[in-house]
């Protein structure tokens, strides 16, 4: 009964087990490719954040440098360029971390399905060395018990035996069961004369 029970839940944790194997060989390809999209996207991330400062410190110089002259008329299509530009970048930069922020969501989900499979298969193993300790347990009473009837069988034909007439079987199974103190004195009593001509 026990055995059937630790077979039951190794076949249900074989089954989930091979469903996540299956499912960790795809999670496994789109981790590489979601992986190669993070790489590009950070180092976008990462340009155009750096553009965007540089862009922006260049902007606040040259709108000081407009305050400080008498014509500021010289300056004022860079400005505006630079406005244009980090204006655009302001609107990017946020996009592009949502975008990152995205993919390393559905990385680290991939990770923790991974964990989930690799406790998964360390549960399995565990259940299957119990499965093993289990059987070898009823291995053991079985031939123990099978011990026991074998015994049985011998004390039936030595009971069987001596009722008879047949000399051999006589002479083999002629011990009678007693307790220790007259060991000696049955078996004396068990090989005399008589039997020993027999063999002769």
């Amino acid at each position: 009964m026990i055995v059937c029970l630790f077979h039951f839940q190794a076949e249900s944790y074989r089954l989930q087990l091979n469903k996540l194997e299956k499912e960790n060989e795809i999670n496994e390809k789109k981790y590489e490719e979601f992986e190669t999209r993070l790489n590009l996207k950070e180092r976008e991330y990462i340009s155009k954040r750096l553009t965007y400062e540089v862009y922006e410190e260049r902007l606040n110089k040259l709108i000081k440098q407009s305050e400080d002259t008498l014509n500021p008329v010289n300056n004022r299509l860079a400005i505006e360029t630079f406005q244009h530009d980090v204006k655009r970048l302001s609107l990017e930069l946020p996009k592009l971390k949502s975008q990152t922020d995205a993919i390393e969501t559905r990385m680290r989900h991939f990770e923790q399905r991974k964990k989930e499979l690799n406790e998964m298969r360390k549960e399995y193993q565990k259940l299957e060395q119990e499965i093993q300790l289990v059987l070898e347990e009823k291995i053991s009473k079985e031939n123990y018990f099978h011990r026991l009837q074998h015994c049985r069988d011998i004390i039936r034909n030595i009971y069987r035996c001596r009722t008879t007439n047949d000399l051999p079987h006589k002479i083999f199974y002629d011990l009678p069961i007693k307790t220790k103190d007259n060991e000696e004195g049955i078996l004396s009593k068990s090989i005399d004369k008589k039997n020993i001509s027999f063999f002769f």
